[in-house]
């Protein structure tokens, strides 16, 4: 059950910002069927696009595309903050590198939710196109 809660957790957080930009854009104040299709696949496409491009960001740090810019910044602090440095440990870029790599995190909730809310904006657009 809890597996599938990060895509319940999601998918509703999904649909919070879909309808809030739906609101913000103006669906109760559409005058036709084809401007309220439009505004729901505008809301529902940008919802897709954060959520799935946030998956992908996630998937890029999962493999190490983000390891050197973590380390060196976290280097710098530590020798411009004092007493940093002490909390920070000395470790070298192959330590620090072995360390991330334990820590992935789960991104495919994020891929699949993001698909859905991208394959609703299409169904949006279809409907707009034929209204």
């Amino acid at each position: 059950m809890k597996h599938w809660l990060k895509y319940v957790v999601t998918l509703g957080c999904g649909l919070v910002v879909s309808f809030s930009l739906a609101c913000i854009l103006g669906l109760f104040q559409c005058g036709s069927v084809a401007a309220v299709y439009q505004t729901l696949s505008d809301s529902t496409l940008a919802t897709g696009v954060i959520l799935f491009g946030v998956g992908l960001l996630t998937f890029c740090g999962n493999h190490g595309a983000f390891d050197m810019i973590g380390f060196g910044l976290k280097n710098g602090l530590a020798r411009l903050i004092p007493g940093l440095g002490t909390r920070v440990g000395k470790k070298t870029y192959a330590e620090y590198k072995e360390e991330r790599a334990e820590r992935k995190k789960s991104f495919g909730f994020l891929l699949l939710v993001g698909i859905f809310f991208l394959v609703l904006a299409v169904v949006f657009v279809i409907l707009y196109m034929t209204a």
